[in-house]
């Protein structure tokens, strides 16, 4: 996919962290987005099973947090009661990959995470609402 500035945690024995610490370029946050609204394929080359494409972004289970994303599919967050449905791939403090399949959009975003605050939900939260009240809004 192109996919050449990027860091990605190790651990210790060598192995790559794969459901978490992967830094990556909006530009590529794109592409992953786009490969997955069409269902997995990239410049006309299924690189990703169709049906992993379904499965991931589906219902798995119930997180019960409520708000934006009340359900998880496999890595990636699900919403099912906004008007525009959508699954999201949640990064640390508010790095997301949204796709609305729907609207065949993707959305990335990117932020400055502070640490010294103590205030981790609002952050994505406030995130969220940005895309839901100002993105939408200016497409609609």
């Amino acid at each position: 996919m192109g996919i050449d500035d990027f860091g990605w945690g190790q651990f210790s024995q060598g192995y790559f962290n794969g459901g978490a610490d992967l830094s990556l370029k909006p530009k590529d946050m794109i592409k992953i987005g786009n490969l997955y609204l069409d269902n997995g394929v990239y410049n006309g080359n299924q690189i990703v099973p169709s049906d992993w494409v379904q499965k991931s972004t589906s219902f798995q289970i119930t997180t019960n947090l409520g708000g934006y994303v009340p359900d998880y599919g496999y890595l990636f967050w699900l919403n099912k009661d906004r008007t525009h449905k959508f699954y999201c791939a949640n990064g640390y403090g508010g790095q997301l990959i949204v796709v609305f399949p729907e609207l065949e959009l993707v959305v990335v975003t990117t932020s400055e995470w502070q640490l010294y605050t103590n205030e981790a939900g609002q952050q994505w939260y406030n995130v969220m609402s940005l895309i839901q009240n100002e993105v939408l809004n200016a497409i609609n």
